[in-house]
């Protein structure tokens, strides 16, 4: 679609979507890359145009994160051994073991065909529903709000993720929460306290039988990790954005994710932050060298 920004045709980010239930055309999925594609092509036409730069926008796909989270994890997956090279990128998260019990690495783990599935969306959990919907007053801060929220039926819709990556064949799979600039969602409609963050873990935590895409229906909860995948710099110095804060607290006092996630039972939440981990893009570019073509200091430190 774009020789730097996104080095891959239609068809091949088409097919990285999952299959999802009704009518519509697939194609329009692509809508946001073709428009901001349109939008970085007329930015650089003007660019050239003497005494006209200055009206030249700045390229959003700089720090557009669904652009990124194509780009890098599909040249993942096009490699000559994407099976090792995605190996290399989660042992950099979470190390050579994966954080789940029954396998002795992460080859083991992921089987022989991973796959990859971009901007995913996982249903919202029941429990959570009805645990909102009996705590409402809690947690909303208007009159009009609770109003609103008993004549909802759902509460809270899909979560997105960036990507999945999962296993069919042993359901494990690791959930990509990817960020550049932007920090993370502090709050869903009828809830001013639900995190993004808390609420992909949470997502993570239901098998999902009911989805039209085969490999997302064989997920194990039990065995899926959730992976913040951001900047180096902001891992380095994790106070400067909230997502950091958050990760901190749930891998080193657990039972924080478990007040999060307070419709859970303990052990399964404590157990799900064992499960979180962080990666950089530099890391990708490490293992993948120019997965990310754009960016201003290829390779990272």
């Amino acid at each position: 679609m774009h020789p730097t920004y996104l080095p891959f045709s239609e068809e091949q980010v088409l097919a990285r979507f999952a299959a999802v239930g009704g009518a519509g055309d697939p194609a329009a999925r692509l809508d946001h890359y073709r428009e901001q594609l349109a939008a970085q092509a007329a930015a650089e036409a003007l660019s050239r145009i003497p005494r006209q730069q200055s009206l030249a926008a700045d390229s959003p796909i700089d720090r557009d994160e669904r652009f990124w989270t194509a780009t890098a994890l599909m040249t993942l997956f096009a490699g000559t051994d994407p099976l090792q090279d995605l190996c290399a990128v989660l042992a950099r998260a979470y190390g050579d073991v994966p954080p789940f019990p029954g396998f002795a690495s992460w080859a083991d783990a992921l089987g022989p065909d991973p796959q990859l599935f971009l901007e995913a969306s996982l249903p919202s959990p029941a429990s959570y529903q009805h645990h909102l919907r009996h705590e409402l007053r809690r947690h909303v801060l208007t009159y009009q709000q609770y109003q609103q929220g008993r004549d909802t039926t759902r509460l809270e819709g899909a979560t997105p993720a960036a990507a999945v990556i999962v296993s069919p064949t042993t359901g494990a799979a690791v959930v990509v929460e990817a960020k550049v600039l932007s920090d993370v969602a502090t709050h869903v409609t009828f809830d001013v306290v639900r995190n993004h963050l808390a609420r992909v873990i949470d997502a993570t935590l239901d098998a999902n039988p009911g989805l039209a895409e085969q490999a997302l229906r064989e997920r194990r909860p039990d065995r899926t990790c959730v992976l913040l995948l951001t900047p180096e710099v902001f891992r380095d110095d994790p106070t400067s954005r909230l997502y950091g804060h958050l990760h901190t607290a749930y891998t080193t006092r657990p039972e924080v994710l478990a007040r999060h996630l307070a419709h859970r039972p303990g052990p399964v939440a404590r157990a799900a932050a064992g499960r979180l981990g962080w990666l950089t893009w530099e890391d990708v570019e490490r293992v993948r060298p120019g997965s990310l073509p754009w960016r201003a200091v290829p390779g990272g430190r």
